[in-house]
């Protein structure tokens, strides 16, 4: 078996152990052209570029996330993987579903998804806006074998070769059957129920015809303890490639078909020790472990939801993150003469689907439920009002029976989404000419971009009493006299918050963008500079809840119940017209110099933008959009976020104690203004408008000599909240934000076997925007182990979480429950509190055969 050099090429090695994991990110084949060997730094940049250039001459920070490293750290998510790329913020505790939180280089994470950071599939979006709310982009792109590489922009060309992303573009690249050659893999959990079958064949079928086809199916109840099968699902991507005659071009059709069901894990309650002002300690609580349970449960599983159009269905926590994304493509490539190529790229993607979880936060106790000024309290459609006195079990093994005084209630919601239709249509055509000025070579690309993105939602949220154990049941709660306050645990009917989100939306966002870039490039010096001009056309109706409460007979018996006349629904008319347009022109231009063929140093200015979609229109923080639909004055800046950037780089590779090394260095700064807002917070507490300053620097390392392989990165981070209009935290550290954070991952290959081990890390946080309380630093460990007994046969284990340490490495979500001392007093433990919790130490094994 040959060892892996220094090189993006994917090695045996990493191949047998890309299969480590059920999550499709362990599982990666050879590059199509692996014969040939690529220097660290020759990789082109494929990704928002304008040309065919090398990483070492090109004046932005590029990174190709190789099958190596993933195998390396065994991530369990496709967002897992984002941390191996330097700069990269990703708060991957959602689980295989989606629904993470990434960002980049310090730019605001103010809400969920990935508002700076853009997604796509061979240089297409999936969706246009990575932070739609209940619609993130992760949610649509799962990693499998059909990949080759996975290839990330920070900043500089990100803000003019493509739209909504001014902080980074991370591109699946596919593989399009260069070579004859395929694999096919079984993986299985150990200790839990996920089994995941993987399979990739590519070849050519003619000197001028090739394909690619590949994809998974996964099933069962995954890597938590969840009392039923949450994961069902397949992925199949295929291409075909026709090249034209003397190569001058190629035409490739595409295709997926997504249908995948898996669970999203939401914040889950757990004992903190506090000394000053730093969390330093993570346990479970006495019935809940949050590194391995969760908030789903079979007494919880199914409840009654009203559409937006007043009919009844019933929602299912099994669908969890269910997505259906059926897309084709046509990736056009010609060189009408030496000088002039034609380049278009076509993709019209159907997205639906649900999302379905049951939320932790709220917490109280069943005697406070019950008691004194913090009873549940309820007024109803016809001006009744009720005080809990009494709590029972609606369910499970101890129905009926009153719930002890003591016991942790969850008062929180099952948040059900209807996605009904977030499909996108999207095409990029583009005209470059090369000619020779000036004793070096000029490439001028026009492009024009065009994007119709579809946002059609239904919100039915249904606030729940449950006791806050594993596996819960749900709780019923009674008035003195008798009278029951809740249906089966469900205080109401889309009720949660009050009149908040029984919410209708059927938007659409139409951006016609036309851009054009020029690049100078010689022996040593590479000038290069790019604008766009983004015409975004923002369409149609928002229906918020109709005045309420109202009264609806949810199960048709004639008798309205106190939960039924605690119902909302949205409004049949729109409560507010979307019919604006926006105007808004981004640059970026940067100059590298190669020192010598092995060092070169570059520097580069953007100004970006990201425009607001959904998350602006349903007016729960302010009149930013009137009556008709237009923008009021002076909210152009909370529609439309500006991101300027700065950065001075250096790139080196070279010999090293007999072997080779490549070394990225970046400094950088940035500055945004962020408007956003939080939907699971109490009203009040939603809105953020402020101005970010970060710099900080970035370093990227690879080192490999005979079996020896070492990737080191580690981003430093000096971010500050230099305004903020509503909050007052003006001058602190935004929340979650480490100085440093960092990746190390070596390993070794002996040829019939392989070791390697991954560290993810970073320092303490700051729990929210005040900068009152912090969090620890960390580091979570990885492994892997693989042994191919024979040719093409390879068997491989590995471990997630080595230590089963605390992962807790995003914000606080619900923040530390009540007031500190008080908490400690309440639940008995020394502080108590809500927050997406990483996965504990998980074990898994595959078995592959390559052919």
């Amino acid at each position: 078996m040959r060892k892996s050099q220094f090189n993006s090429r994917v090695s045996v090695a990493a191949l047998a152990l890309a299969v480590l994991s059920v999550q499709p990110v362990l599982a990666q084949d050879a590059a199509p052209a692996a014969e040939e060997e690529t220097v660290f730094g020759d990789e082109i940049v494929v990704t928002a570029s304008a040309g065919n250039k090398s990483k070492i001459e090109s004046s932005v920070s590029v990174t190709d996330v190789s099958a190596e490293l993933i195998a390396a750290q065994a991530p369990r998510s496709d967002a897992e993987i984002f941390k191996l790329i330097p700069g990269i913020r990703a708060e991957s505790t959602a689980g295989p579903g989606g629904n993470s939180n990434i960002t980049v280089r310090g730019l605001p994470l103010a809400s969920g998804g990935s508002k700076y950071v853009q997604i796509q599939e061979d240089g297409v979006a999936v969706v246009e806006f990575g932070d739609i709310a209940f619609g993130n982009n992760d949610y649509w792109t799962k990693y499998d074998w059909t990949v080759d590489t996975i290839q990330a922009i920070r900043g500089g060309s990100s803000s003019t070769l493509a739209s909504q992303a001014p902080g980074a573009v991370i591109n699946y690249v596919s593989k399009t059957g260069e070579k004859a050659g395929g694999r096919i893999g079984l993986t299985t959990g150990l200790g839990y129920d996920e089994k995941r079958l993987d399979f990739n064949y590519g070849a050519p079928i003619t000197d001028t015809l090739r394909f690619n086809v590949g994809g998974f199916y996964r099933n069962g109840k995954g890597p938590r303890d969840i009392p039923y099968k949450a994961m069902d699902g397949y992925q199949i991507k295929a291409n075909i490639t026709k090249t034209f005659d003397d190569d001058r071009g190629y035409i490739r059709l595409s295709m997926k078909r997504l249908n995948d069901r898996s669970p999203t894990y939401t914040a889950s309650p757990f004992e903190v020790t506090v000394k000053g002002n730093t969390i330093t300690g993570y346990k479970p609580l006495a019935n809940f472990d949050s590194r391995k349970d969760t908030n789903f449960s079979l007494s919880n599983l199914t409840f009654p939801v009203v559409n937006s159009d007043g009919s009844i269905k019933t929602g299912s926590n099994r669908e969890g993150i269910h997505v259906k994304s059926n897309s084709f493509g046509v990736q056009f490539h010609y060189e009408i003469s030496d000088n002039i190529t034609i380049d278009n790229k076509f993709a019209k993607t159907n997205n639906s689907g649900v999302f379905s979880a049951p939320f932790f936060g709220d917490l109280t106790t069943a005697g406070a439920i019950t008691t004194g000024a913090s009873a549940y309290k309820v007024t109803t459609s016809n001006g009744q009002t009720f005080t809990a006195a009494t709590a029972r079990y609606a369910n499970g093994p101890s129905a009926g029976a009153l719930v002890p005084a003591g016991t942790i209630i969850d008062r929180n919601p099952n948040l059900y989404t209807d996605m009904n239709d977030m499909g996108r249509v999207g095409n990029d055509l583009a005209l470059t000419g090369t000619f020779d000025a000036g004793g070096g070579k000029v490439t001028a690309r026009a492009g024009y971009y065009y994007s119709s993105q579809d946002i059609n939602m239904d919100w039915h949220w249904n606030n729940t009493v449950r006791a806050g154990v594993a596996n819960q049941a749900r709780v019923d709660l009674f008035a003195a006299d008798g009278t029951k306050l809740t249906d089966n645990g469900l205080t109401g009917y889309n009720n949660q918050w009050g009149a908040c989100c029984a919410r209708n939306y059927d938007l659409n966002y139409t951006d016609n963008a036309p851009y054009l870039s020029l690049n100078f490039a010689n022996d040593q010096l590479d000038l290069d500079a790019s604008i766009r001009h983004d015409m975004v056309d923002a369409s149609g109706e928002f229906r918020g809840s109709a005045a309420g409460p109202i009264a609806i007979d949810i199960d048709g018996n004639g008798v309205l119940s106190v939960a039924e006349r605690n119902s909302f629904r949205a409004s049949v008319n729109p409560t507010q017209i979307v019919n604006y347009k926006l105007g808004y022109t981004s640059w970026s231009g940067g100059a590298n110099y190669r020192i010598t063929p092995d060092l070169s140093v570059f520097i580069r200015a953007s100004q970006g933008y990201r425009a607001n979609a959904d998350r602006v229109v349903s007016g729960d923080y302010g009149n930013i959009l009137r009556a008709d639909g237009s923008i009021s004055p002076g909210s152009r800046p909370a529609v439309l976020n500006k991101v300027t950037q700065q950065e001075l780089g250096l790139k080196t590779r070279g010999d090293l104690a007999g072997g080779k090394f490549g070394v990225n260095v970046t400094a950088f700064r940035s500055q945004a203004l962020e408007f956003n807002y939080d939907l699971t917070k109490a009203a009040g507490q939603q809105i953020s408008f402020q101005g970010y300053k970060t710099w900080g620097l970035e370093f990227e390392s690879l080192f490999s000599t005979g079996g020896f392989n070492l990737n080191a990165n580690a981003v430093y981070t000096h971010s500050r909240i230099a305004k903020d209009l509503i909050g007052g935290n003006a001058g602190n550290t935004p929340r979650a934000t480490p100085t440093l954070a960092w990746t190390v991952s070596p390993s070794y290959d002996f040829g019939i076997a392989a070791v390697g081990l991954t560290m993810v890390g970073q320092t303490k946080t700051n729990v929210n925007d005040d900068n009152k309380l912090k969090q620890r630093g960390q580091n979570i460990f990885s492994a892997f182990v693989r042994v191919e007994p024979v040719e093409g046969l390879e068997v491989s284990a590995n471990v997630n979480n080595l230590f089963n340490s605390w992962d807790q490495a995003g914000r606080l979500d619900q923040g530390v429950v009540g007031d500190l001392a008080g908490t400690g007093a309440l639940f008995g433990v020394p502080f108590a509190a809500t927050n997406r919790v990483g996965l504990g130490r998980t074990f898994s094994a595959s078995v592959s055969y390559k052919f």
